[in-house]
């Protein structure tokens, strides 16, 4: 008898230590959802933040897109130009970013209908075509007209060199023709503005997608410990239970 109420006290002693434990990880658990509610919370605004600041770029973007309006679609929405070189693409095709690359009735657009790009730049420039990712077809005669000169000064001193039909321009923007036409640089072109805001929505759309993701793992971690601990915690606490 005296051996059967030790092993008894034994039981009890186990399950009140497995209880007690239980009831530590579960508070630990309660702690770290809490955690866990507060961080999602956290990127919950910021994923609100992100979503108004792309809302309102799409607008600025749709409003300015002049090939929408004529049925076509902006050439600025498929092209894909470095980091860096916004300035120099909107100094070399400006408003014509906006206009489409399919055939309208009226107003301007581009076609198909280019002729080869004159061969050959100056020494010591970038060509614009080695800096841009994608551009529709209708582009590619133009650009490969076109190269980055690494100062005003030095397109200036080149510009004796072009060929019919190429321009040079900078990083900070400014052209130069073979023609002898000038435009010094200084306020960066209007579409140059677009760019960046085409670049900042792709940037925005991947942030979103990262955010929500975590933000959503977030809240599932926390329940799902202490769902854990809670099954856990009722699944071994029933020792001791012996009858007479």
């Amino acid at each position: 008898a005296r051996n059967r109420v030790a092993g008894r006290q034994e039981e009890q002693d186990s399950a009140a230590a497995a209880l007690a434990a239980a009831e530590v990880a579960l508070a630990q658990a309660q702690d770290d959802e809490q955690q866990a509610r507060n961080l999602a919370d956290t990127q919950g605004r910021e994923v609100a933040q992100l979503r108004a600041e792309f809302d309102g770029l799409q607008r600025l973007l749709v409003a300015s897109d002049k090939g929408d309006k004529a049925g076509g679609r902006a050439v600025l929405s498929d092209i894909r130009v470095q980091d860096g070189f916004e300035i120099a693409l909107a100094a070399l095709l400006g408003d014509a970013l906006q206009a489409p690359a399919t055939t309208q009735e009226s107003g301007d657009f581009w076609s198909d209908a280019a002729g080869p790009a004159p061969q050959g730049l100056p020494a010591g420039v970038t060509p614009m075509v080695d800096v841009i990712d994608e551009a529709p077809p209708a582009l590619q005669p133009r650009l490969a007209a076109c190269a980055i000169a690494e100062s005003a000064e030095t397109a200036a001193a080149l510009q004796g060199q072009l060929q019919a039909g190429q321009w040079l321009t900078t990083r900070n923007g400014g052209l130069w023709r073979w023609d002898g036409y000038r435009v010094l640089p200084g306020e960066a072109p209007a579409a140059a503005r677009l760019l960046e805001q085409k670049r900042r929505t792709e940037e925005l759309t991947g942030l979103i997608e990262a955010v929500s993701y975590t933000h959503l793992r977030a809240h599932e971690t926390g329940r799902n410990r202490v769902f854990r601990v809670m099954r856990e915690k009722k699944s071994g606490g029933g020792g001791g239970g012996g009858g007479g």
